[in-house]
């Protein structure tokens, strides 16, 4: 766990509790191999933190419960559990035309494992955003933006069967999978996406095309949501894959 996610945490701490001035208790380490406590300054966190109690303090000293301070503290072991963020590889993207349209093939090669997987299986869809963007290149101007799709793919888990459905948001297309690793690989073959109409690419001009690929976590449940946020084991993605296209 990196000491500046500890700080990151603190600071959004700082943030949930500056209203109701909530001095939080809680126990250290939260991760079994990192005595967080003992390594950082008390100066690195904008409220005292006392390794002491699983309660939470009044700012007259009454222990009592806290639903912003529980909150907190949900955040903060959420943020300090060390993971390492999952990357979506994405191979062999183009865009090709077909029947008036620029379409998008690619491959994407990712996993659901950690968290978000036993969030799944506890019953919480997770849902894959893919992103297009085609901008026209500019020599003294901005590059312009002139098209683009956000496509999101559903992934729920079947608690009855076991079964892993797939769900195109844009066609409504559902198809079911024995496992995640196979609903993972089909997520990842991406076939004919229409992305662009052919006539707003004009000969003679130049264009790039970039796709990326991730997990939206703003399509989790709220109490979730925020959780995902702070965590690196919820950031899976891809950075931008970029090219050059000619009409």
């Amino acid at each position: 766990m990196r000491l500046d996610l500890v700080r990151a945490q603190a600071t959004s701490l700082h943030h949930l509790t500056g209203k109701d001035r909530i001095t939080v208790v809680v126990i250290y380490p939260v991760c079994r191999d990192l005595d967080v406590a003992r390594l950082l300054p008390a100066s690195a966190f904008p409220r005292k933190m006392f390794i002491a109690s699983r309660h939470f303090w009044t700012p007259t000293g009454t222990p009592g419960p806290s639903a912003t301070g529980l909150l907190a503290l949900l955040l903060i072991l959420a943020g300090a559990a060390r993971a390492v963020p999952s990357l979506i590889t994405i191979e062999n993207a183009a865009l090709r035309r077909s029947h008036g349209l620029y379409v998008l093939d690619a491959t994407l090669r990712f996993g659901i494992a950690g968290e978000p997987l036993k969030a799944l299986r506890s019953g919480v869809p997770l849902t894959l955003l893919v992103e297009v963007e085609i901008e026209e290149l500019r020599e003294f101007l901005w590059d312009k933006r002139i098209g683009g799709i956000r496509q999101r793919y559903r992934v729920e888990h079947h608690a009855l069967s076991g079964h892993y459905l797939v769900t195109n948001l844009v066609t409504g297309e559902q198809d079911g999978f024995p496992s995640i690793e196979d609903a993972a690989a089909a997520l990842g073959e991406l076939r004919e996406i229409p992305v662009i109409d052919e006539r707003f690419l004009r000969p003679g001009y130049r264009y790039e095309a970039a796709v990326r690929a991730r997990l939206d976590l703003a399509a989790l449940p709220g109490p979730l949501r925020l959780v995902a946020y702070l965590s690196s084991e919820w950031r899976i993605g891809s950075p931008w894959q970029r090219w050059g296209l000619k009409p």
